[in-house]
């Protein structure tokens, strides 16, 4: 089974998601600081997360952009369907999910000012009127099937930021 290397601040964040679901899996990785910002420049397009698959046989493979990260270990630890139609309905769900996530972000840490606060109101409002929903209509309570999957981590990740 591989390992894996997480390259982020220390911070839950973006790498919040691969944590889990490596966790999740109970697969082995290391987290890794970077010293930050001299470490940028050795980053793939200079960006945090960064994930390191680090194979049986010591070969390496390096992928960067969260989302990219997530769904290729959702996919790899069954985190994902495997039917296209099903897989693709549950990752507008993540999608969807990124917008609370995206106007806390700017409320928090870039804009705080009223109508930013006005706005994370409404895109919350919104978001929990329409996931309540579907989150209702499975009596198991995952937003797919019986167990968790990628939005269900996405969704927690909101109450850890």
């Amino acid at each position: 089974m591989p390992s894996y290397e997480i390259y982020y601040f220390p911070m839950p964040g973006r790498a919040f998601p691969t944590r889990c679901m490596l966790t999740l899996a109970n697969v082995s990785y290391k987290n890794i600081i970077p010293n930050w910002p001299s470490d940028k420049p050795k980053m793939p397009y200079g960006r945090l997360p960064v994930l390191k698959e680090i194979s049986e046989d010591g070969s390496e493979f390096t992928l960067s952009e969260s989302i990219v990260i997530d769904r290729y270990i959702a996919q790899k630890y069954g985190f994902l369907p495997k039917d296209e139609k099903k897989r693709a309905t549950v990752e507008q769900y993540i999608a969807q999910i990124c917008d609370p996530i995206e106007a806390y972000a700017d409320f928090a840490y870039i804009i705080k000012t009223e109508d930013s606060k006005k706005k994370l109101i409404e895109v919350l409002t919104y978001f929990i009127e329409k996931h309540e929903l579907i989150l209702s209509q499975n009596p198991a309570g995952y937003y797919y099937g019986d167990s968790i999957t990628l939005p269900d981590i996405y969704l927690y990740s909101i109450f850890n930021a």
